[in-house]
């Protein structure tokens, strides 16, 4: 699917507010009650949000797998969709010097608004838990911990644990309700 075929998602915010950012997605705040997750590209140390075709497939896959699994209750956010999203991006003078030409033609550099593709859900306020003090933090990751295999054993699911996922920094905790929620992937499909 092409990114232009996306429906437009329009905030309620007029600057969204970047609320985390990892080597391959950025979260940004859009609204009071939702985020919007983008796919990523670092390069000389800056996030670049990613864009075209087989992005906003990624994108579609990891929606609809976040879908199925927050109706199955494994805590994931809730998924709205993939849409465009509008963004205001500035691209900083001294950013693109290190950037060789070659590279640049696949970076927007526009000032202003422009549209990603990514994912909008739910806004839950939260500490990571790599954040939270440790006398607390080890129940938490004995929770996630659980939490992650029983969603591996989920009959209806072709699931397996993502060795490479870090617990500590992609697993946000509301303290006020004292839920966990998963931010990132812990877990790969099987190969069919």
């Amino acid at each position: 699917m092409d990114e232009k075929d996306l429906p437009i998602y329009m905030q309620d915010w007029s600057h969204a507010t970047r609320v985390g950012a990892g080597p391959k997605a950025e979260t940004y705040r859009i609204s009071d009650n939702k985020v919007a997750k983008f796919k990523s590209l670092r390069s000389l140390g800056f996030n670049h949000i990613r864009t075209g075709s087989s992005v906003v497939e990624e994108l579609l896959k990891e929606s609809e797998d976040a879908k199925l699994m927050h109706n199955a209750r494994i805590p994931v956010l809730q998924p709205d969709g993939v849409f465009r999203i509008p963004l205001k991006t500035i691209w900083h003078p001294e950013t693109m010097k290190h950037i060789s030409p070659f590279w640049q033609k696949y970076f927007p550099k526009i000032f202003g608004q422009t549209y990603f593709p990514g994912i909008v859900m739910e806004y839950v306020p939260g500490i990571l838990l790599e954040s939270v003090p440790l006398d607390i933090q080890q129940g938490l990751h004995m929770r996630a911990a659980a939490e992650i295999l029983r969603a591996t054993r989920m009959p209806n699911f072709s699931l397996e644990r993502n060795p490479d996922y870090n617990v500590a920094a992609n697993t946000l905790w509301n303290p006020k309700t004292d839920e966990i929620y998963f931010i990132g992937e812990p877990w790969n499909p099987r190969k069919s």
